[in-house]
């Protein structure tokens, strides 16, 4: 399906807003593996490519995924749409946290110039 079916608010029930804090939590939380898949455990059939690789692990990283951890939906797969939204929320925070931050420095340098000028 295109983006625009997949990401058509009319298709969904909107949930709410995942906040952005959370999201950024939960994406640091999840380490960053370097890997190659082991084709020896692999099932039989599945593509196991052999080039190097870096991700998280599905067991590690549930909000990348299809369905609902611990709830079983016949398998879980990775999910693009998820791990955009986490992606996006957690930017939304760093954004929020780097305004703060602004914010406060611009008030202490007032104070400092106040300062120095009394």
């Amino acid at each position: 399906t295109s983006w625009g079916a997949a990401s058509l608010g009319a298709w969904k029930n909107d949930l709410g807003i995942l906040d952005p804090h959370e999201a950024l939590l939960a994406v640091v939380q999840a380490p960053t593996h370097r890997f190659t898949y082991n084709a020896a455990v692999m099932p039989p059939g599945q593509w196991a490519p052999k080039a190097r690789m870096a991700g998280v692990f599905a067991e590690e990283a549930p909000w990348a995924m299809h369905g609902e951890a611990g709830v079983d939906n016949g398998g879980m797969a990775f999910s693009q749409i998820n791990s955009f939204g986490y992606a996006r929320a957690a930017i939304q925070a760093l954004y929020e946290d780097l305004q703060a931050a602004r914010a406060e420095i611009a008030g202490l340098n007032t104070t400092l110039k106040a300062l120095k000028g009394a």
